[in-house]
């Protein structure tokens, strides 16, 4: 397995624990993540099997937050990948975020540990949704 990621804490972690793992240069946000046009740059290079995601929300009409500066590298990574996958806690629905790009449809897969509203499964009928409920 190869992973390539911009947060530096799970670099470290993958490193320590023998997988070779690849940190995507950008510029440092909030002391562990790195962003920009570095990062968008090299991952439009490269090709994935499957990519994970986190998201700074998601509102009850399935629409996700994202600081903008990750966006840009987001956007490029959903197009390299053969399988987008959101990953997210329960946290994520109560955020409150004000400004949201996008919606869940854009990835293939949402795991979460919570139900979610039942108009996202109605809404984005070819994104798979595995919950813990």
């Amino acid at each position: 397995m190869t992973v390539f990621t911009t947060n530096l804490k799970l670099a470290i972690f993958l490193s320590e624990n023998k997988v070779t793992c690849y940190v995507c240069g950008g510029k440092v946000h909030d002391s562990t993540m790195l962003c920009g046009s570095f990062v968008s740059d090299l991952i439009s290079k490269v090709k994935f099997d499957v990519a994970f995601y986190s998201v700074g929300s998601i509102n009850k009409d399935g629409l996700i937050c994202v600081y903008n500066d990750f966006w840009d590298f987001m956007k490029t990574a959903l197009k390299n990948s053969s399988s987008n996958v959101l990953l997210c806690d329960s946290e994520k629905l109560k955020a409150n975020h004000k400004i949201f790009i996008s919606d869940i449809g854009v990835f293939n897969k949402v795991i979460c540990d919570c139900k979610l509203p039942d108009n996202f499964y109605k809404q984005f009928k070819e994104t798979e949704f595995i919950t813990s409920d």
